[in-house]
């Protein structure tokens, strides 16, 4: 678990591919991804800790003072952004929370949901506007995506914790969604995703509470509608399917 607060901006030193698969798909095989200057996450790292590297949880298999290693899984690499990275590409790290140190960001699990894509950015005073926009069919998981991004509420984009300024949809058969944040000053100088540019895609995780929240009620309500079904069918208010 972490907290969406950026401790460090590390740089990309390798993405080695390993257990190279036949397969055509490009992201059937794991890779080990070293990122260098990273001293601000390891001074008590160990073998096996997690680390956030652009919001994705990943495991330290290597590391010394001022770099290390960690395993990247198929899975990982088709759903984030971190197939993408060349070297010397910037990332951003934190390491996982502690149940006895402040909590000042939202509860993060890095496990990104998908990949958004940089639609614009705006100035605005010494902060920043960003858009953001993915095309989706409505649910994510069987869930609304309406119910997942609320204005006001949290999403982590590439490991950073921040406040959805506005969401909106598009009403077209393909549909796109579009979420703005915004930067302020301190934030840009403290994260990566204020030097990326229009075009680039960066890991989104929707609210993980608000995800609980979100299939505790359509189970609920899904089960009371069963429910009324089979006591109207039972009742013979409603004719039998069967």
């Amino acid at each position: 678990m972490f907290t969406g607060l950026i401790e460090c901006i590390g740089k990309v030193k390798a993405l080695t591919p390993v257990n190279a698969s036949a397969s055509t798909d490009p992201w059937a095989s794991s890779v080990h991804l070293t990122v260098e200057d990273a001293s601000d996450v390891l001074g008590d790292c160990k073998i096996g800790d997690s680390l956030a590297v652009n919001g994705t949880c990943l495991t330290v298999l290597d590391f010394d003072s001022q770099k290390f290693t960690v395993g990247i899984a198929p899975e990982t690499l088709r759903r984030t952004n971190l197939g993408s990275l060349n070297e010397n590409d910037e990332v951003n790290l934190e390491r996982a929370m502690r149940a006895d140190a402040r909590f000042g960001g939202h509860f993060v699990q890095g496990h990104v949901d998908r990949t958004a894509e940089i639609k614009s950015i705006t100035p605005d005073g010494d902060s920043l506007r960003m858009v953001f926009s993915f095309a989706s069919t409505t649910h994510h998981e069987n869930l609304p995506l309406t119910s997942l991004l609320i204005p006001k509420g949290y999403i982590t984009i590439d490991g950073i914790s921040l406040t959805l300024c506005s969401v909106s949809s598009s009403t077209n058969e393909d549909q796109v969604f579009e979420f703005e944040v915004m930067l302020i000053k301190h934030t840009q100088l403290h994260v990566a995703l204020s030097k990326k540019q229009v075009g680039q895609a960066v890991n989104i995780e929707f609210d993980c509470l608000t995800k609980s929240i979100a299939r505790t009620l359509m189970g609920s309500i899904s089960s009371i509608v069963q429910h009324a079904v089979s006591q109207a069918i039972a009742s013979r208010v409603l004719p039998s399917t069967a």
